[in-house]
């Protein structure tokens, strides 16, 4: 499960990143993260960590709110994380958001 999520994630991030006409230089400057970082993300790479990604789509104009409560598994973060793709995808196709 965790290398599907950073698989969907880094596609979202990929194709928010494609709709606002940025390279992965331009991102990496407004994400204050390498361009390496940017590719690691992009491509799924399981060695991110939750805050670079939430650096990378907060730039991007997107919030990324995770709970992550007592747990002390990577793959449980992702899976948090993975929980989120749906909602995120809803933004990027414009799908009406929950009232809060």
């Amino acid at each position: 499960m965790m290398k599907k999520a950073c698989k969907q994630i880094g596609e979202i991030a990929k194709q928010l990143r494609k709709e606002k006409n940025l390279t992965q230089e331009q991102l990496s400057k407004l994400a204050n993260v390498s361009v390496r970082q940017i590719s690691k993300i992009e491509n799924g790479w399981e060695d991110v960590s939750i805050r670079l990604i939430s650096r990378v789509f907060g730039a991007l104009g997107v919030s990324v709110r995770i709970e992550l409560g007592p747990i002390n598994n990577i793959e449980r973060y992702m899976g948090i994380i993975y929980g989120n793709v749906e909602e995120i995808q809803n933004i990027i196709q414009g799908a009406p958001k929950d009232k809060q």
